[in-house]
């Protein structure tokens, strides 16, 4: 299981190997597979289920320009939207925000500004 979470960011590496980030692709499957196989964290397999249970989606479109991130579709139903909204809410607390998940708002939820 946790050597396959190394692939769902195949894609990504590859999309990585020209340009400006391509020094870092060439060392970021192996950062991955430090934090992410050969690391334990005690949330690991909760945050897991959660990124388990989100659907794939078609024709998602990420919006960096905003000053949040936003991901839309048009092509996202009532039932998926769902499966996105109870997979985030298994990734809680959020710590970075804010994000828009289609039609899901997810805003930080740690303040470093109320530290002692």
């Amino acid at each position: 299981m946790k050597q396959n979470i190394l692939s769902w960011f195949d894609e990504l590496i590859t999309s990585m190997g020209e340009g400006k980030l391509a020094p870092w692709a060439e060392v970021l499957p192996q950062q991955l597979r430090e934090v992410l196989v050969n690391k334990e964290h005690g949330d690991q397999q909760r945050w897991l289920d959660a990124l388990n249970s989100l659907p794939a989606i078609d024709d998602v479109v990420a919006d960096l320009t905003a000053h949040d991130l936003r991901l839309s579709s048009d092509a996202i139903s009532a039932e998926q939207q769902q499966q996105v909204h109870d997979g985030l809410k298994g990734l809680m607390p959020w710590r970075k925000g804010p994000f828009q998940f289609f039609d899901t708002h997810i805003d930080t939820e740690w303040r470093s500004d109320w530290k002692w």
